[in-house]
């Protein structure tokens, strides 16, 4: 099935034809700004042989940090997603704690999600959250885990 027109195509289409098409093989994208949708977000128009897909993305947020729980996981390796030395880390750390420790390092945490997957780990569910940036994403984390390591050693 064919679509003449880009309307004609609700989310499970676009899903198939994605699946479809988006592999790389006579696609030609190109990028717009869709300033009517209300929100920032970023449209990408891939046109194909015989199908025209609009795609919505949202822009990346450079305000904030996203901090992921395995990040501070002492007993990951840095290739499954630690990012800091095993003396500022923790035996399994939870989402209580990571957001207790980000508020008493002094950042807002102004959201978490606990039902998502690190993407070195995809079978396993973890949790991030996001707080303001007000610095690299190496002394946010430093911070982070010292009064982690510090709620623990009581």
């Amino acid at each position: 099935m064919y679509l003449s027109q880009t309307s004609d195509l609700n989310n499970s289409d676009y899903n198939t034809y994605r699946n479809d098409f988006d592999m790389g093989m006579g696609l030609k994208s190109k990028s717009v700004q869709a300033p009517s949708l209300g929100s920032p977000q970023h449209m990408t128009h891939i046109v194909c042989k015989h199908v025209t897909i609009l795609r919505c993305h949202k822009l990346k947020d450079y305000e904030h940090v996203i901090v992921w729980l395995d990040y501070f996981n002492k007993t990951f390796p840095r290739a499954k997603g630690r990012r800091l030395d095993k003396k500022k880390c923790v035996f399994d750390p939870s989402m209580k704690e990571l957001a207790k420790a980000a508020q008493s390092a002094g950042f807002e945490v102004t959201s978490s999600n606990d039902k998502v997957r690190y993407p070195k780990r995809p079978h396993v569910k973890s949790g991030y959250i996001a707080v303001p940036k007000v610095s690299s994403k190496t002394k946010i984390l430093d911070k982070i885990s010292e009064k982690l390591v510090l709620r623990r050693a009581k």
